[in-house]
């Protein structure tokens, strides 16, 4: 029998990312990674990926070398060009720990959720963005960017909480739940002057290093449209009556009234807070469309 490295290396590989996605979904860590409504294509994945590491675990051995030998050529070349070689070049080399890098780390470092570090280097949307700078790209949804924001995002448009707040609705405060936060979102940004003197109760992650006011800070959360590689921040500028002394990425309650301000050449709605109170990181800190 005939044993072949590159095949088994291509084994491991295999058996490394079905691990890894296993690990995710087992501790309940891919909510950390992907948008909750994907989470059955990475379930698939990882069956899929362990599906091929069984169909790969034969082609390791052979009773006999292939190696060297060309009778096994064809038009497509030859085995023992294909892994079907003990021969490891630096190319090899190479390859094998650009693929292996990311399968130990995931193995073996805890996953972790996106934080105010990462949401400075992106930027935060504060509002809906001017007209010419908005495209529909397809009915029903909104495809646009802002100067806060290098790269676009597309959401769907929900012009249910906008009707709501037009017609009065709902007169209590505004909740901005988890579940209902991106439409809120929209209908507020949207429709500043409609929502100002409302009162409002919102959750998020404070950044402070972009505004300049010691009364001020920012109210964030991190949306995840797909995967954390499309992660935009939004949320709202909050104004306090007196100097704030919070931790950067501190989480919030923040209870106020609804205001708008200009903020550099932007109109955005503001929080004149009534209250803030430090809380938990939600286990979930994400939000999604």
């Amino acid at each position: 029998m005939y044993f072949y490295i590159h095949q088994s290396i291509r084994a491991m590989i295999l058996l490394g990312f079905a691990g890894f996605l296993f690990k995710l979904h087992y501790f309940e860590e891919i909510g950390n990674y992907i948008n909750p409504k994907y989470i059955g294509f990475s379930q698939v994945a990882s069956i899929l990926f362990l599906f091929l590491f069984f169909i790969q675990v034969p082609r390791i051995w052979s009773g006999k070398s292939m190696e060297d030998h060309h009778e096994n050529c064809g038009p497509w070349g030859c085995d023992h060009e294909d892994g079907f070689s003990n021969r490891i070049t630096l190319r090899h080399g190479l390859i094998y720990v650009m693929i292996f890098l990311p399968i130990v780390s995931g193995l073996l470092l805890p996953a972790k959720a996106l934080d105010a570090s990462i949401a400075l280097k992106r930027g935060a949307l504060m509002q809906q963005p001017i007209e010419n700078a908005t495209t529909h790209d397809h009915q029903g949804h909104i495809h646009f960017h802002s100067g806060h924001v290098p790269e676009a995002i597309c959401l769907p448009i929900d012009k249910t909480e906008v009707e709501r707040l037009k017609k009065g609705y709902d007169s209590n405060s505004i909740v901005m739940e988890k579940t209902s936060y991106v439409q809120k979102f929209y209908a507020i940004t949207g429709n500043p002057e409609m929502v100002s003197g409302r009162e409002i109760v919102v959750d998020g992650f404070v950044l402070k290093e972009e505004i300049r006011s010691p009364y001020q800070l920012f109210i964030g959360r991190f949306l995840i449209t797909h995967c954390v590689a499309d992660a935009t921040v939004i949320g709202f500028l909050a104004e306090l009556d007196r100097e704030i002394h919070l931790t950067e990425g501190s989480w919030v309650r923040v209870k106020g009234t609804l205001d708008v301000s200009k903020h550099g050449q932007e109109v955005v709605p503001m929080i004149r807070v009534h209250s803030l109170a430090v809380i938990e990181k939600p286990n979930d800190p994400y939000i999604y469309p």
